[in-house]
């Protein structure tokens, strides 16, 4: 279950007005970042209601964090392109990181299509929203991910963007993982609870966590 959202005394969250569709469409989006992945339903409606509408024109930057509702742009670090974000796709977010821990941003964001519409949040509200929930969350699989000696030649933006790729995934007692023989493209750091891991039949390691 989500903590419950603990807003400072004295502080008012922004609110701008949008469609039905509109708020739709931003839950959607953020849904599919980890940051936002364990928000109750208070806390996620605190965010979209504090969204507010940006217009970009081609070779444009921006310093908040946006969702794209429509169109694409490049992201570069030292002059180089690392990725993008696009409308309509899971990667249609960008500039979390920089908010998020309050540092310089690492990456520039550059709009690429003839305009862009995208959704943006200031980073007071940003912070105070995800505070109790899920930065919490995020450090701790920072952490998971630090004890992992085959990540340890990662950088630290290698790093960050695989906690964020991290989603949540329950098992009951009893429920397979991973079976033996079978083939899997998923990597799983055990966060809460007991595992055991057998080979044949028999057991070759037993792993407990408690958070």
């Amino acid at each position: 279950m989500a903590t419950p959202l603990r807003l400072e005394r004295g502080w008012v969250p922004p609110q701008y007005p949008k469609s039905a569709s509109d708020r739709a469409d931003i839950r959607r989006a953020i849904r599919h970042n980890c940051l936002f992945s364990n928000l109750d339903e208070q806390a996620m409606t605190v965010m979209v209601d504090a969204m507010q509408r940006f217009h970009f024109e081609q070779g444009d930057e921006g310093d908040q964090f946006f969702v794209l509702a429509s169109g694409a742009a490049d992201v570069f670090i030292h002059g180089q392109r690392v990725g993008g974000v696009e409308a309509d796709t899971t990667a249609n977010f960008c500039g979390e990181l920089a908010l998020l821990y309050d540092s310089p941003r690492a990456a520039t964001v550059k709009v690429t299509t003839p305009d862009v519409v995208a959704w943006g949040v200031d980073r007071v509200t940003f912070k105070k929203v995800l505070m109790d929930t899920t930065i919490k969350q995020r450090k701790l699989y920072e952490a998971f991910v630090d004890e992992v000696p085959i990540l340890s030649e990662l950088t630290k933006y290698e790093r960050l963007t695989l906690v964020d790729a991290l989603r949540p995934v329950f098992y009951e007692q009893g429920q397979p993982i991973l079976e033996e023989g079978s083939q899997s493209n998923d990597f799983y750091i055990v966060s809460d609870g007991e595992v055991t891991c057998t080979k044949h039949g028999e057991e070759v390691r037993a792993r407990s966590l408690c958070s």
